[in-house]
């Protein structure tokens, strides 16, 4: 005769392992996937800006078209802020490390609760990966 708990050992291996590979994932996503309130409460601005002022640098790479009516294009540069006037160039520094890109505002952009509209831009994502961005961070924008 078989005892009906044989199973549960296993089971409770397999719960446990597969809650360890949450708490891992969660670990290692990027700050915007973890939410803005997350982002604003643990990563801080890294008063590195030498020139210019230090916000909010994110990632987009979503949609077809930008609000000035050109087409988007992910792996071009350019960026989205909420009030710079189209067709404005901004220089973007990385104080992790050193790099820095001139980008044209083109859409509008981040909304993020918490964070006063002059405080983030959105980078599209061939702008990001030229700054060597891989997630929402603080850079230095000089306009």
């Amino acid at each position: 005769m078989t005892d009906t708990n044989d199973h549960t050992v296993p089971i409770l291996s397999l719960l446990a392992g597969a809650a360890v590979a949450i708490a891992i994932l969660l670990l290692a996503m990027p700050a915007q996937a973890q939410g803005w309130a997350w982002f604003l409460k643990h990563i801080h601005p890294t008063g590195q800006c030498a020139s210019g002022r230090e916000i909010i640098g994110s990632i987009y790479w979503d949609g077809s078209h930008n609000a000035d009516g050109t087409r988007f294009r992910p792996h071009g540069v350019s960026a989205a802020h909420r009030t710079l006037p189209f067709g404005t160039t901004v220089t973007i520094h990385n104080p992790k490390n050193g790099r820095s890109l001139s980008v044209p505002i083109k859409d509008r952009g981040p909304y993020i609760a918490g964070v006063h509209k002059e405080g983030a831009i959105d980078l599209s994502l061939g702008a990001a990966r030229a700054l060597g961005m891989t997630a929402s961070q603080y850079v230095c924008a000089s306009y």
